[in-house]
């Protein structure tokens, strides 16, 4: 089984809303909204834990899908794929049951964990996957925009854009 996962927590409505809207005419695969509490690894631990989906594609809630072909080319290829540029930075990509079995998945209870894990835990997850593939490139720039009361990054290329919060150490905080 497959699907898409649009990883949200409460009070995020609007950021739904706006992430749905962009996916609106894709009918290959369910689209699920799992709005839990927790950073993007916790969200990725209860789909590996609480459903039998084989594959899934994580958006978080502040992506946008330009081109909806992207979601069909990442579940054509048989192996992991990657959304950005570095393997699994900002946990935008396509996920295997299998890959994920192989690499585990750490618990992370804090914003400094899941920025650490992007990296530590991306590389590991890629590498676990022999087929793995990075599908464009998708980084940081100096483009900023205010969008649902917040200054966000904008990363964007012709098949998503992701308004980035967080972009510079100094920005996390954890509670």
């Amino acid at each position: 089984m497959k699907a898409v996962i649009v990883a949200t927590t409460n009070n995020r409505s609007e950021w739904v809303k706006n992430c749905l809207d962009s996916l609106n005419g894709y009918t290959r695969y369910p689209i699920i909204v799992l709005n839990q509490y927790s950073y993007e690894l916790g969200k990725v631990r209860w789909v590996l834990e609480n459903t039998d989906l084989d594959e899934f594609i994580l958006l978080q809630d502040s992506v946008e899908v330009k081109d909806l072909s992207l979601l069909d080319r990442a579940f054509d290829h048989s192996g992991s794929v990657s959304f950005a540029t570095q393997p699994f930075f900002m946990y935008l990509g396509k996920y295997t049951r299998k890959a994920l079995k192989a690499s585990g998945v750490p618990q992370v209870d804090t914003k400094t964990q899941a920025v650490k894990y992007e990296r530590e835990w991306g590389k590991r997850y890629f590498d676990s996957d022999p087929q793995s593939m990075c599908l464009f490139k998708l980084e940081d720039t100096d483009v900023y925009e205010d969008f649902l009361g917040r200054k966000n990054m904008i990363l964007e290329n012709d098949f998503i854009k992701k308004y980035k919060h967080i972009w510079n150490p100094n920005m996390i905080y954890d509670y």
